[in-house]
């Protein structure tokens, strides 16, 4: 082994500090055999003495310690209701504002995957209902759908004239003028649905920076105990466009 670096140097050696040791103290304390065959581990196959020391200095270093936190704001579940409980159910728009959210949580859909969903992507599966959303690459996502949103759909597409029959059109469309009464044929794009998000956020009282991201979070930490979210096994099956 003379040709590999001792577990503890003499100062200058590796232009490091008098009395540095070369490896963490937690192996340091378990004696010089550990601290050579730490050292080992980590540069025993590298034949570059520069790079070789180079490691050698890096792992003694130790791993850093690093804590992430969301950025995301999520809602608890008394504010989830809250926000909900706000929203009327007065206007065509109220309505579709209320599917959204619900679906953003209940399904724990990305807001672009939400927004592309057609009115035939609801879908009747036995006793039930099923979501069919369309995420990246072109790909279809199929999962039952909760009482709760499906009732929550059904009450929006009833009241939006036209919409039931328009198979092929979009689910969430944007409002005509501001009577909040009539929808247009044009899907909601996610700076609508940010700003939508906001004022009823606003006028709920509810203080928090949320946004389109902020539901699947909700869904996703909240599934079972604030909601009573299906908690079954999921169907999730990837569809290639074309195939069945």
């Amino acid at each position: 082994m003379s040709d590999q670096l001792p577990a503890t140097v003499l100062p200058g050696t590796l232009a490091l500090t008098a009395d540095t040791r070369l490896v963490p103290a937690l192996i340091a304390d378990l004696g010089e055999q550990a601290g050579w065959r730490y050292v080992e581990f980590f540069t025993a196959n590298i034949r570059n003495p520069h790079t070789r020391r180079a490691y050698a200095r890096a792992c003694a270093r130790g791993p850093k310690h690093v804590v992430k936190t969301g950025k995301t704001p999520v809602l608890e579940g008394a504010e989830w209701h809250k926000l909900l409980d706000a929203i009327p159910m007065e206007t065509v728009r109220d309505l579709r504002d209320r599917a959204l959210i619900a679906t953003l949580t209940y399904s724990f859909a990305r807001i672009g995957a939400a927004l592309k969903m057609k009115v035939e992507d609801l879908r009747p599966q036995r006793a039930g209902w099923q979501l069919r959303l369309h995420e990246k690459g072109g790909k279809h996502h199929t999962m039952p759908c909760h009482h709760a949103l499906a009732e929550t759909l059904h009450a929006y597409v009833a009241a939006a004239a036209g919409i039931a029959e328009d198979r092929k059109g979009y689910l969430f469309r944007t409002s005509r003028g501001h009577t909040a009464t009539v929808l247009s044929e044009r899907p909601m794009s996610q700076p609508d649905a940010w700003r939508m998000i906001r004022r009823r956020a606003t006028a709920a009282g509810i203080m928090a920076p949320i946004g389109n991201h902020s539901f699947r979070a909700t869904g996703r930490t909240r599934q079972a105990a604030s909601f009573g979210f299906y908690s079954g096994p999921r169907e999730r099956r990837s569809v290639q466009p074309g195939r069945r």
